[in-house]
């Protein structure tokens, strides 16, 4: 259980796999949950855009679950829920983060 501050959420293995790469392409040595955080501030700072890509991902497998803060987790949600339709479309996903 994470402690004070800090929750859990659940990724498929390719968004994992993927968050990975990045992090270790822009981010080298860095932890991954630190890199949701500098990508979250840059984001809130309007360095970077938020946006839905046509990706065709494969979301087979278990659920693999990462502690991150908890701002961080609600950020996610937050943007979740501002492109969740285009994401159903474009992704044809039903379901990313769950409370």
């Amino acid at each position: 259980m994470p402690g004070q501050g800090y929750s859990t959420i659940g990724l498929k293995p390719v968004i994992l796999e993927k968050l990975h790469y990045i992090t270790d392409e822009y981010f080298p040595g860095m932890f991954l949950p630190s890199t949701l955080i500098i990508m979250m501030n840059e984001i809130k700072r309007d360095y970077y855009n938020v946006n839905a890509h046509n990706l065709k991902l494969n979301l087979e497998g278990h659920y693999n679950s990462i502690t991150i803060r908890s701002d961080v987790k609600e950020w996610l949600e937050e943007n979740y829920n501002i492109f969740r339709e285009e994401y159903e479309k474009n992704i044809e996903l039903r379901v990313l983060l769950s409370s």
